[in-house]
């Protein structure tokens, strides 16, 4: 009886290995990601840009460009708002996990 509980219990914490290998895959993949849109935003600005990344999901929640610099969207000057932000979180949305807009 002991031999099948202890045998339940090592199948039962197997059967997360999958999971953790799967989220860990999918950290490093983010992480790419957030890093080649954060040097990406800088070479644009010109600058170091200032940025907060969350510990928790590690993706960026705020960033500023350096006194005197700008973030281009690329959008044009007749642009409207909604057009600058949807430029702007389709070229480095990927930063704030925002895959697609």
């Amino acid at each position: 009886m002991m031999m099948r509980h202890l045998l339940g219990r090592i199948i039962y914490s197997l059967s997360f290995i999958p999971i953790a290998t799967s989220v860990m895959v999918h950290a490093q993949q983010t992480d790419a990601v957030v890093q080649d849109t954060l040097q990406t935003l800088e070479s644009v600005a010109g600058a170091a840009v200032d940025i907060r990344i969350s510990p928790a999901t590690q993706l960026v929640t705020s960033l500023a460009a350096a006194p005197g610099h700008s973030i281009s969207t690329f959008a044009s000057a007749q642009a409207t708002p909604e057009e600058r932000a949807r430029l702007f979180l389709g070229s480095y949305g990927a930063a704030f996990g925002i895959g697609s807009i």
